[in-house]
């Protein structure tokens, strides 16, 4: 079996784990909309309850319908945190990603200049032996 590339395996590791951080931002994203949608619906029904509602109705559905505006807000700011949470993993993942891209290109490098010294070198012991056989008179 051959062996495998340590630095190839990590990297398929992390861009599989970006893929995973990009959509859990994406979640945590869509999660965060529908909180504020929620919010926002919420007061509009209350700004809609307040201006057609008598007092005494008005007075009666208050309570409950600011019990529903603090569970919304708790629930914005929850997903909000976990937006930011999403966004500071999917931020880990790409510097994560970049620096194994980083060290794979230097390991091209690295090889694309090894190959180059052993035909710098195979010329170079090509030029020796042209050189010694002209000295000894084969040439």
């Amino acid at each position: 079996m051959p062996r495998r590339d340590p630095v190839a395996v990590l990297a398929r590791l992390r861009a599989l784990e970006l893929r995973t951080a990009r959509r859990g931002a994406a979640l945590a994203a869509a999660r965060l909309a529908e909180a504020e949608g929620a919010a926002e619906a919420q007061d509009a029904a209350r700004r809609a309850e307040a201006a057609g509602a008598s007092p005494a109705d008005y007075a009666a559905w208050r309570p409950g319908a600011e019990a529903r505006r603090g569970a919304l807000a708790g629930e914005v700011r929850t997903a909000e945190a976990g937006s930011a949470i999403a966004r500071g993993a999917l931020t880990t993942a790409r510097a994560a990603a970049r620096l194994v891209e980083r060290v794979r290109a230097e390991r091209r490098t690295e090889a694309r200049c090894a190959a180059l010294r052993r035909e710098a070198a195979a010329l170079d012991d090509v030029g020796r032996r042209w050189s010694r056989s002209r000295s000894d008179g084969i040439i």
